[in-house]
């Protein structure tokens, strides 16, 4: 049956419904009567307030038919408003706006162009020869016990059993931002801003950004509906000495009468995920995935230089080798190969995903080189 039959809209019913034949008004058959629609324009009217608004000779699968068509109306309603009022904000052309996409798209090439340089340049200097993204399970229980609070005893402490694609999560006294890690720290060469308005867009605050020594990127958050659409910033440098002085240069820095509060990032850290343990097979078959990531992700983005026919590469060991494509893919790519996980830069990549992602200590027969050629 039709839920409209026998009923007629009340003064609430929705403009397209309003006009049809089956919402014909109440005047025009004394067997109809009126059903309750709310304004669509308004706050969602609960279930249970719409049914006790319903004529009391109204069938109850009828009345709920009729909710559902009010609710998917109403959440097109709202999109409709949300669209009107907010269309016109950078935030929002930044967001859906295919132009602005192209334009952001064409940013994120150029980054990972000039990164790949510095790293590949990093790698012909030998500087990952001692790359290691590995971990014993000694260190790795160790730092998890710190975190323990109902065993006091490192000996009485024995980690769960996890399933074989888990990953724990743990804080280290290592230095992870040196040698064998190479890690990133998403505060010490950052700078914070505290809120970017919504008229203001991406591209005027890099228009001065993009003057200041050792700038690398912007990363914007998600508009926050609290603060009036306002946006949190993260200004990354290639150095702690540069952020450090550019929290200085940019005191006072004005776009359309607003002054922006800029100063050091002190997000907090997040601990390090590291892998269950895994064997030659699976550890072959991500190097050779990460791989061929690293060479559609260079292709997509107009990277000519290939990490594969560098000399110092070629010469490193297998599991070298798969340890220098994993910190490709986090430090040009801002992609994490074991949360599969890509973000738009490498500060918002360590402040979301950890500073670094190890593995526990593999066992087995050596890795063979695969052949990039």
């Amino acid at each position: 049956m039709n839920p409209y039959d026998d009923f007629s809209s009340s003064y609430g019913m929705s403009h397209q419904h309003q006009n049809s034949s089956k919402f014909r008004s109440s005047h025009q058959t004394k067997k109809q009567k009126k059903v309750y629609m709310p304004m669509l324009d308004g706050p969602l009217v609960s279930y249970r307030t719409f049914m006790e608004n319903q004529p009391t000779n109204i069938d109850r699968e009828q009345a709920e038919e009729l909710y559902k068509i009010y609710r998917k109306d109403w959440e097109s309603k709202q999109y409709e408003i949300f669209f009107g009022e907010h269309k016109e904000e950078q935030w929002f052309k930044e967001k859906y706006n295919h132009l602005f996409a192209e334009r952001f798209k064409a940013e994120r090439q150029q980054q990972a162009i000039i990164n790949a340089g510095k790293f590949l340049s990093v790698v012909s200097q030998g500087d990952y020869e001692q790359i290691n993204l590995e971990i014993d399970q000694k260190t790795l229980t160790a730092s998890m016990k710190k975190g323990h609070e109902e065993s006091d005893d490192l000996d009485d402490y024995t980690p769960p059993v996890r399933p074989i694609n888990f990953f724990t999560e743990i804080y280290l006294d290592t230095n992870i931002l040196l040698s064998p890690y190479f890690g990133f720290d998403p505060n010490c060469m950052t700078l914070f801003i505290k809120a970017v308005p919504k008229n203001i867009s991406r591209w005027e605050i890099l228009e001065t950004l993009e003057k200041v020594p050792g700038f690398l990127s912007l990363s914007l958050s998600e508009p926050l509906k609290s603060h009036d659409f306002s946006r949190f910033g993260w200004i990354l440098f290639d150095s702690e000495d540069n952020s450090n002085k550019a929290a200085y240069d940019l005191n006072n820095f004005m776009i359309h009468n607003h002054v922006f509060n800029i100063v050091k990032s002190r997000s907090q850290r997040k601990p390090i995920k590291v892998t269950t343990k895994l064997d030659s097979e699976r550890i072959q078959k991500d190097k050779e995935l990460s791989r061929k990531l690293i060479l559609e992700m260079d292709k997509e983005k107009g990277v000519e230089q290939s990490l594969a026919s560098n000399a110092r590469y070629q010469e490193m060991s297998g599991i070298q080798q798969l340890d220098v494509q994993l910190l490709y893919l986090r430090k040009v790519h801002s992609y994490c190969y074991y949360c599969a996980a890509e973000h738009y830069d490498e500060r918002m990549l360590a402040a979301k995903c950890g500073s670094i992602h190890l593995r526990l200590t593999t066992q087995g027969e050596p890795i063979n080189v695969p052949d990039w050629h």
